[in-house]
């Protein structure tokens, strides 16, 4: 996958989480905005690191260095995730669960868009 093509998806799948997010906060859900804006920044900058040490290992001599690479930032992902959603309950003090909604979602289309620009970059003749 080229870097051009991987930023421009990127900045697609960014804006549209962004649009949705200012969309719901019309819609009456402006209490969700923090957890909202904040997971889309870091599943966001997640991705480019992601993308960067995930085309190194392709050309790597070690044939394991990308199937553990994408161990690594999976793992790292979801222990993140459990961190954020623990910090913000802690500070934010929420008076439901409804905040996980949007975070949830956020992660969801993020991983999706992980999973497909990392299956293409495998298929990467080397």
């Amino acid at each position: 996958m080229q870097q051009s093509t991987f930023l421009t998806q990127l900045a697609i799948i960014t804006l549209f989480c962004a649009l949705a997010i200012l969309v719901s906060s019309y819609l009456g859900f402006a209490a969700l905005q923090a957890i909202a804006w904040a997971s889309l920044a870091f599943f966001a900058l997640l991705c480019l690191p992601m993308y960067y040490f995930s085309q190194r290992a392709m050309y790597s001599e070690d044939k394991f260095q990308f199937t553990n690479l994408f161990l690594v930032f999976t793992s790292t992902k979801m222990f993140a995730a459990i961190i954020i959603v623990l910090i913000y309950h802690k500070f934010a003090q929420p008076t439901s669960n409804h905040f996980l909604i949007p975070f949830f979602v956020i992660y969801l289309i993020y991983t999706i868009f992980e999973v497909y620009f990392l299956i293409q970059i495998s298929k990467t003749e080397v």
